[in-house]
């Protein structure tokens, strides 16, 4: 499959190249970071295009027990974007949520993007139910990362934007902003 992304993506073929080195050598949790950068690309955010999805069904999805399961649950994040159709990818993120339920923080970020595609749906209550059940269990828990609040507090003020809530859009919005790394945001 990466030799297909070598020929459509010549432009990525140094990123492809690591990747597949990697991979050769089972350095895990060096190819969840080279994967994260890669499924984030722009090339990936143009048109109807499913290439990141026949990647992560060839490549990704078997490695669940391999690679860091918070990257794991953003590569799938990542990779359900290019579904046509949002219950398909509300569906694919319930099966991912199924082989991470080991996982609590990932199951976490699968639940928020389920959420995201709700609120994409229209269905505001839905998505704001989600969100309050996710909520209520990471502020029972402890020792949550970092990713999971940025995460959550962003779908929180994309909801509350769409409400015209804009006390709790403010709140949220720096919320997110607290929990995210500053190289991880983009002027935009």
């Amino acid at each position: 499959m990466l030799e297909d992304h070598a020929v459509r993506y010549s432009h990525l073929n140094d990123r492809i190249t690591t990747i597949s080195l990697q991979f050769k050598e089972k350095l895990w949790h060096q190819i969840s970071d080279e994967l994260v950068a890669y499924f984030k690309e722009k090339a990936f955010d143009q048109g109807e295009n499913s290439d990141l999805l026949t990647l992560y069904e060839s490549l990704v999805k078997g490695l669940t027990h391999k690679l860091n399961p918070i990257k794991y649950a953003i590569l799938t994040v990542l990779a359900s974007r290019q579904h046509a159709d949002i219950e398909l990818s509300i569906q694919f993120l319930e099966e991912a949520k199924v082989r991470l339920e080991n996982y609590k923080d990932a199951v976490y970020l699968c639940r928020i993007a389920q959420a995201e595609k709700k609120l994409t749906l229209g269905e505001h209550h839905d998505c704001i139910q989600i969100l309050g059940e996710v909520q209520q269990q990471v502020q029972a828990d402890s020792d949550i990362d970092p990713k999971v609040y940025a995460t959550m507090n962003e779908v929180f003020s994309n909801y509350y934007r769409r409400k015209e809530d804009q006390e709790n859009f403010y709140k949220a919005s720096l919320q997110f902003l607290a929990y995210t790394p500053s190289t991880e945001l983009t002027s935009e």
